[in-house]
């Protein structure tokens, strides 16, 4: 079996997730979820 961490597909979703996650860390709660 693969190990996921080694594919690059996975290491550009993480890059996304992280960069998503800073971009929207200033915003209000209600925002966050909805």
């Amino acid at each position: 079996m693969h190990n996921l961490k080694e594919l690059k597909i996975w290491n550009k979703a993480v890059d996304l997730a992280v960069d998503v996650y800073k971009a929207t860390v200033s915003y209000p709660s209600d925002e966050k979820f909805g």
